[in-house]
């Protein structure tokens, strides 16, 4: 028998909390949110680099170009990919 498929829930609208400083700061503070957010992801997506990144997360990958060569023996271009256990830059499958 399948497996019934359940529809997502919808959007539940709720009151906006009451906070010293008004909505304004609520609104501010919840900007400022999705600001980091949007500025986090941003590191993840794959670029090309001409030198290493000054923010590094785990799983980051790069397309690499001289003069920034980070794989030992590196000729060329090579996507790399960041791995924070060893910090270093492996080969990109």
């Amino acid at each position: 028998m399948a497996t019934p498929i359940l529809a997502p829930k919808g959007f539940v609208r709720t009151s906006i909390p009451i906070l010293e400083g008004g909505d304004g700061q609520y609104l501010q503070s919840e900007l400022a949110n999705i600001a980091t957010s949007i500025a986090t992801m941003l590191i993840f997506i794959p670029a090309v680099a001409t030198k290493p990144p000054t923010s590094l997360g785990d799983g980051m990958i790069r397309l690499s170009r001289a003069p920034w060569q980070p794989l030992t023996g590196q000729s060329g271009d090579a996507w790399v990919q960041y791995n924070a256990a060893t910090q270093t830059w492996v080969a990109f499958p």
